[in-house]
């Protein structure tokens, strides 16, 4: 198919109608590239100016790892990403560089000036260890558990002593 023709089948009106896919003609998923390798779609403004986009690495120096980010810029420079790694192993990992939500219901944060980070939620929810040790919070009443040993905490002095959970 023509190039022109190629382009009016993907494009119409301003509207993507099909995928956009960048192959990488030098490098396999199962070698590492013999450089870190690099591929992006970028969002620009009228005047060139790079708003955010997408990227895709292939990097020799990670150990063949995998990563994906999304990202996006403001006019002073600042930038947010949120990213996905897999590695060679089969593990890997998801970060962000900003405040995380999930289903508008629990939020998690830094807290730049303790350099702490927080997990907000409207309502109950625990977190869990795979020794089974766990950590139960409702929004009234926080209470940590440590297998069998658990300790109520009624007010933020009571909370700031707990030896293996610290609940803030």
């Amino acid at each position: 198919m023509a190039l022109p023709q190629l382009l009016t089948n993907i494009f119409t009106g301003g509207n993507v109608l099909k995928s956009i896919g960048i192959q990488d003609k030098n490098n396999a998923a199962d070698i590492p590239p013999s450089e870190d390798t690099e591929f992006g779609y970028y969002i620009q403004d009228k005047n060139d100016y790079t708003m955010g986009g997408f990227d895709f690495l292939q990097r020799k120096s990670h150990n063949n790892d995998k990563l994906v980010q999304m990202f996006s810029k403001n006019s002073q420079g600042q930038y947010h990403t949120l990213s996905v790694q897999t590695n060679e192993d089969g593990t890997g990992n998801a970060a962000s560089s900003c405040q995380f939500t999930v289903h508008d219901k629990i939020t998690i944060q830094n807290n730049s000036t303790s350099g702490m980070f927080s997990i907000l939620s409207d309502g109950n929810f625990k977190l869990e260890k795979s020794d089974g040790s766990r950590a139960q919070l409702d929004a009234v009443v926080p209470t940590a558990l440590e297998s069998t040993h658990a300790v109520n905490c009624t007010n933020a002095e009571n909370a700031n002593t707990l030896d293996y959970y610290h609940l803030v």
